[in-house]
């Protein structure tokens, strides 16, 4: 089990809502998934009102949002633990990872930055 425990709660929730989103992308969460997911929740606050929220509530432009408050090494290891509790990671899994690391704001504007530079040099 890995992540931070001095988050704030709306981003212990975006961290929770991704792990999710991971562990669901091959639409089927396995028992090692879940009990990762369970466990993780229950690390970052004993209340399972965390899982509603980050679940029911929270939608994903705020958990892209709030994602941005998190290093990206640790969001990694966090959602590729996720994935691979089973003991494997599926493709799917895999490019659900991916999506959700490019897909914070700091990550479109740096993405944003070398397009403006490709398009620049005219390789875009």
């Amino acid at each position: 089990m890995n992540g931070r425990t001095n988050y704030s709660k709306e981003t212990k929730c975006a961290i929770l809502r991704a792990v999710f989103h991971v562990i669901n992308a091959d639409n089927k969460i396995t028992e090692e998934e879940n009990k990762y997911f369970i466990n993780l929740a229950m690390k970052y606050d004993n209340d399972p009102s965390i899982i509603d929220y980050a679940l029911k509530t929270m939608n994903d432009d705020e958990m892209l949002r709030l994602l941005d408050d998190v290093p990206l090494k640790e969001l990694g290891e966090i959602l590729e633990n996720a994935a691979k509790a089973d003991g494997e990671i599926s493709i799917t899994e895999m490019k659900t990872i991916i999506g959700i690391e490019t897909s914070t704001p700091s990550a479109k504007q740096e993405m944003d930055k070398y397009d403006t530079l490709l398009r620049k040099y005219g390789i875009f």
